[in-house]
């Protein structure tokens, strides 16, 4: 479910463990019962889980009130999940759940957080740059909302480890069609901030009617072509940062034009900083 990929925290409530005192379910608490997602998942993995409790007088009642504390994220296992005011139940072995409509938006290739973008967005912001990651995988569409929301919150992305950032970021670089998540990191204000390098290619400076070619959109095309020949990566991210030092070396002439003398050299020195930055190895 596309729409659920910024849910990774949801609670789930493991009907097995309603036996996890011997039976004794009036013992339990909801913090006994009411984990996260990913204990489910290790649970799974180490064979199946021990127990159930049948719906009775005694237990319905519990199984009810928790799942009206979360009604959106709670789920129960082995074939019966809960969700709805009062802590409806819904007992149809195997039907899908989709509070969200993440199927209708998986038709329509639709990329929107299932509450708030705003605070989807301040609670995580690293999900501003896997929102763009996955429209550049996807290709699908951010909804209009969620990519505003992603312009608004920019600046928290800040407060974002570099190294969780670069792995969006070549995430990005490796998908079939790179210059899609590059366009989008740009036009959401994302890239001025993590890869201000990157961005400064951007603009066409026009003097005496003589202008230059927009050497991001050409970095992308570049970038764009490579990818269509490898998925070697180190290629990919050679192609992006071969004419990274333009900028600084950009000078116009009244009868040359625009030149970009030993951009190549600076572009060579430019590297192990901006790799250092980005938490990149230095050897490969």
């Amino acid at each position: 479910d596309a729409s659920l990929m910024f849910e990774e925290t949801a609670s789930t409530l493991f009907c097995s463990d309603l036996v996890g005192q011997g039976g004794n379910v009036e013992a339990l608490t909801e913090g006994d019962i009411v984990g996260r997602s990913e204990d489910y998942n290790q649970r799974q993995s180490e064979g199946p889980m021990s127990g159930s409790v049948p719906f009775t007088d005694e237990t319905l009642p519990i199984l009810e009130s928790l799942a009206a504390l979360n009604p959106k994220t709670l789920a129960c296992m082995h074939g019966s999940s809960f969700a709805g005011d009062g802590g409806q139940v819904l007992r149809d072995f195997g039907s899908i759940l989709d509070p969200f409509n993440g199927l209708l938006h998986l038709e329509q290739k639709l990329i929107k957080t299932p509450t708030d973008p705003g605070k989807t967005f301040s609670d995580d912001p690293l999900r501003m740059m896997r929102a763009i990651r996955f429209a550049a995988q996807l290709k699908f569409r951010i909804e209009d909302e969620t990519f505003e929301a992603i312009g608004k919150y920019k600046q928290r992305i800040e407060i974002v480890s570099q190294e969780r950032i670069t792995t969006e970021l070549e995430k990005i670089i490796l998908s079939e069609r790179p210059s899609i998540g590059f366009k989008l990191l740009f036009k959401s204000g994302l890239l001025q901030i993590i890869f201000p390098e990157l961005a400064a290619l951007q603009g066409v400076e026009v003097r005496d009617g003589i202008g230059h070619k927009d050497n991001f959109y050409h970095t992308l095309q570049v970038l764009d072509n490579v990818a269509e020949k490898t998925d070697k990566k180190w290629l990919r991210w050679a192609a992006l940062l071969h004419d990274i030092a333009k900028p600084p070396t950009k000078r116009f002439h009244p009868k040359e034009g625009w030149t970009f003398h030993g951009h190549e050299n600076l572009g060579a020195a430019m590297v192990p900083r901006i790799f250092k930055k980005l938490r990149l190895p230095l050897d490969h």
